[in-house]
């Protein structure tokens, strides 16, 4: 049942998160969407009729990417900012489905003004069933850990005006978005002041190895020291004195409930404030949104404002 569970998570990741269809992505594409924005998209991909993209060094190649400025942004004025890491068979046009959302929050109140960035975490720049994501890692597959937290992070904060203080930086994702959130956010608290996962794709090392021997190999090698190497927690036993009371965590679940769930039970254990939701309405995103309600958007207001108290 698991590993049926695992290949519909990939078939919604892919189509029923938000993925929208590249035949929709023409020219005036980004026009269309700013159009219904207070704030405003950037475009940094290859998307729209011209090549925007952004050079990796990690990665030696251009990647794509979307940046979303507040409404009423001011350049001389500094920002929090949320990285934002999409699900596997996705890719950063996730983005143009979700942004809407964030920006209504942010006009009527519900949020205070932040950059959002969006970028493109899969391995070819092309997701497809047979290299459908990233995991966000430093593998054979690609130096992605480092394009996240070195490349994209750089470009950032050299192109727009990022609050310095690591309370207002918040890295989320959803399900393969979620897991890199765990592994990066928990990898580098230095950088995040808060973390956000809504269904994050957990596995532990026996059911990798027995059900996703595939990914297994692809991702990790087929090495147990390399998948351990980056289970989230261990990361979170490693660096819990860094973690503990100085990064709001946030984590909710609708399909992928045993391995969230003992994660949450782990962090319990040591004494790591956080917040966990179950939601029984599977594997998504929207819904488990819908499930929160206001407590989402609580959630961002109180991590923003935490280094002000």
């Amino acid at each position: 049942m698991e590993s049926l569970c695992w290949m519909v998570v990939f078939w919604i990741d892919g189509v029923g998160l938000g993925q929208v269809p590249p035949a929709f992505f023409k020219q005036h594409q980004i026009e269309h969407v700013n159009r219904k924005l207070h704030g405003q998209l950037i475009d940094f991909t290859h998307n729209h009729g011209a090549d925007h993209r952004v050079y990796s060094p990690a990665l030696c190649e251009k990647r794509d990417l979307y940046v979303y400025l507040p409404p009423c942004f001011d350049p001389q004025r500094s920002y929090p900012v949320m990285v934002l890491l999409h699900g596997i068979l996705q890719d950063e046009q996730f983005f143009l489905r979700v942004v809407e959302d964030l920006d209504r929050e942010m006009v009527c109140g519900k949020l205070p003004p932040f950059i959002i960035a969006a970028p493109d975490g899969s391995i070819t720049g092309t997701p497809t069933i047979f290299n459908p994501g990233s995991f966000y890692l430093n593998t054979k597959a690609g130096r992605f850990e480092d394009y996240i937290v070195c490349d994209v992070w750089n470009f950032l904060v050299q192109n727009f005006p990022i609050r310095p203080e690591r309370e207002f930086h918040i890295l989320a994702g959803a399900s393969m978005g979620g897991f890199g959130t765990y592994n990066l956010g928990f990898k580098h608290p230095e950088l995040f002041g808060a973390v956000s996962m809504i269904d994050a794709a957990l596995v532990d090392l026996a059911t990798m190895q027995s059900r996703h021997a595939a990914l297994y190999e692809r991702i990790f090698g087929g090495k147990e020291e390399n998948f351990q190497g980056e289970n989230p927690r261990l990361l979170v036993e490693k660096n819990a004195d860094a973690i503990r009371g100085k990064t709001a965590v946030r984590f909710a679940v609708g399909a992928l409930v045993p391995g969230n769930r003992s994660f949450h039970e782990q962090l319990t254990n040591l004494n790591i404030t956080h917040a966990y939701d179950a939601f029984d309405v599977g594997h998504n995103q929207g819904a488990i949104y819908d499930s929160l309600g206001e407590k989402n958007w609580q959630f961002y207001r109180q991590a923003f404002t935490a280094i002000s108290k």
